[in-house]
């Protein structure tokens, strides 16, 4: 075949003249007649005109649309039916896998080999070939994808034909048939494919078993019909025509008419309704409105219905049932797409604000060696910067703010860079999707940050969030050394000190108005100079209140456990040398002189509660 430029379903041409030359049959070359080349070039005997259904001349490579008359892959005697669909053009042996489409014979995809995908190695060259499980697209190649701007192109494509001639003839690349009770020409041609096939003729064309015009993937079988198994392909059917015209009532008016527009066409693609000229034409005025990101998701999620579909084609009815399952979830996720891309509008909102609260937005935030997974995340060293962590998973609006108020403290984490994946919602709902590949479609009910009255308890966001690695080691891990426990002029030992810091520090968070409130010993670092530094505001309270309480809370007490019961041992009254303490008690006292004096008495009730 070198030489020639392969034309697909098995014909050869001459790059130069375009003519088609030779087809396979048994893998061999066989000439082509003259008159067989005239009716795969679409001209008739007679006329000598391109033979083409008025409508399809903008088929994407429709080089050979037959004319009336035309008889479909002719195939030498003894060829296995299919068998002419030919070879792979000479360098296009291998093509990678892409979602999950197996290679076909033709350098491109097969919709069902009837393996399951994996076991098929990448880049691998099936050679066998079974017309039955192929879908040729109408040059001769597979289909790659399913594209909502590819569905929308045939449905308009379709509005054309019919709106500017009857039904009748045959696209003999995707073989769409468009099969009527009083079109005997149409008949003939489907006899004539069919024995080509080796297969018997079927009977006289009833109205019950007319062919829906539409991509043969989504049809039972080649030469049946949507209407074979009622629970299966009409459903979706139905569906798809549904998920077209989603939600109407959910977008701008302006866009309304193009929905609209886009279900008429999708219905007379599936050949649920049968509109003339007029109406045709303005529902393609109507498409040809659709556009922005909302109309993309939208036909993106019915692509995935059309791929699920085509994958279970060929499958028992066990396998048809679960894989309408799944294209039943689509087109529910797709019902609901006014929503997700609320939610998504809101991410991108909140991705270009966080622009302004970290010190590098352009950092790179891939993660390298993990260091381990928390309550609301796992955390790693950045990929290219040792002295950055990663965190993945939640962050709170608090947590957020606290890194920002302690940007320029070198007791604190600051926020290098942000990357949310979902908008703050109630992190039991953030639990339950963390770990799923698609995290936006699933938030419905998520919180808005600047609606205080519908917040939960407890909210976060996804996302991947890096941070300054502190310097030294987790208190909990360090050891005193001798001499940390002798006392300096002022009465101060090394232990004294630490407990001194750890007040001093987390006093500088409150006065802020955040309090911490998970200051154990891993989430307090000490350099071997002593220094002092907080991590984890993860728990962390934006509350001038919940901050005064925090800092309160041990004062004067030696049983640690009746006051501030998750400060780290270091930290504890006992701990701290007595002019620190007396300076602490003195402080205590002035802010409950302070609080006693701000309280209305005679606002007690019989209680004495405020």
């Amino acid at each position: 075949a070198m030489g020639l430029k392969y034309g697909g379903f098995g014909y050869w041409k001459d790059p130069q003249t375009g003519e088609t030359k030779f087809k396979t049959v048994n893998d061999q070359l066989v000439p082509v007649e003259g008159e067989e080349t005239s009716e795969l070039a679409g001209k008739g005997a007679k006329d000598g005109g391109d033979g083409r259904p008025p409508g399809q001349e903008g088929l994407p490579g429709n080089e050979r649309t037959a004319g009336r008359g035309a008889t479909q892959q002719p195939r030498g005697p003894g060829a296995e039916p299919g068998r002419n669909i030919g070879t792979a053009e000479p360098g296009m042996e291998q093509a990678p896998k892409r979602m999950r489409w197996d290679p076909g014979p033709d350098g491109d995809h097969c919709v069902d080999s009837g393996q399951p995908p994996g076991d098929i190695p990448d880049d691998a060259f099936v050679k066998k070939t079974n017309y039955y499980q192929w879908t040729a697209g109408p040059d001769g190649t597979n289909y790659q994808n399913v594209s909502y701007d590819n569905i929308m192109k045939a449905a308009r494509e379709q509005g054309d034909q019919t709106a500017q001639a009857p039904p009748g003839g045959m696209n003999e690349g995707i073989e769409g048939w468009t099969d009527r009770p009083t079109d005997r020409n149409t008949r003939v041609l489907r006899r004539r494919a069919q024995r080509a096939r080796g297969e018997e003729p079927s009977g006289p064309v009833t109205q019950g078993n007319e062919r829906v015009m539409l991509d043969p993937a989504i049809n039972a079988e080649p030469g049946g019909n949507t209407r074979d198994k009622k629970n299966n392909v009409n459903s979706f059917a139905r569906k798809a025509a549904e998920i077209i015209g989603a939600r109407p009532d959910k977008v701008a008016p302006e866009r309304t008419k193009g929905f609209d527009g886009a279900n008429t066409m999708m219905n007379q693609m599936l050949g649920l309704r049968d509109d003339g000229k007029s109406t045709m034409k303005k529902a393609k005025k109507a498409v040809d409105g659709l556009k922005g990101d909302h109309d993309t998701v939208l036909g993106n999620q019915l692509a995935s219905m059309l791929a699920i579909v085509r994958r279970g084609k060929h499958a028992g009815q066990d396998t048809w049932d679960a894989e309408l399952g799944k294209a039943n979830d689509m087109w529910r996720k797709a019902i609901d797409l006014p929503n997700i891309k609320n939610v998504a509008d809101a991410v991108k909102k909140m991705n270009t604000e966080a622009k302004n609260l970290v010190s590098n937005p352009d950092f790179d935030m891939e993660m390298g060696e993990e260091l381990g997974d928390g309550a609301f995340g796992t955390v790693g060293i950045a990929a290219n910067d040792p002295n950055v962590v990663i965190k993945e998973g939640q962050i709170g609006p608090d947590e957020l703010k606290a890194l920002h108020a302690m940007r320029d403290n070198p007791g604190f984490p600051s926020l290098v860079n942000a990357e949310f994946e979902s908008p703050f919602a109630d992190t039991d709902l953030l639990d339950d999707i963390d770990n799923r590949a698609s995290k936006i479609g699933d938030i419905e009910d998520w919180w808005d940050p600047e609606d205080e009255s519908g917040r939960p308890k407890w909210v976060g966001a996804l996302g991947r969030f890096a941070m300054t690695k502190l310097k030294g080691q987790e208190l909990a891990e360090w050891s005193p050394l001798e001499e940390d426990y002798d006392e300096d002029d002022e009465g101060e030992t090394g232990m004294t000190r630490v407990a001194r810091k750890i007040w001093q520090l987390r006093g500088q968070l409150h006065r802020k108005g955040i309090s911490h409130n998970d200051l154990h010993g891993g989430n307090i670092y000490i350099d071997d100079d002593g220094n002092l530094s907080f991590l984890d505001l993860g728990m962390a309270k934006d509350d001038p209140l919940s901050a005064l309480a925090e800092g309160l809370g041990g004062i004067g007490l030696k049983d640690y456990m009746e006051g501030d019961y998750q400060l780290a041992q270091e930290g504890r009254w006992g701990n701290m040398s007595k002019a620190f303490q007396d300076k602490l008690s003195k402080n205590l006292d002035g802010v409950m002189e302070m609080l006693g004096d701000s309280i209305d008495w005679d606002g007690l009730d019989e209680d004495g509660v405020v």
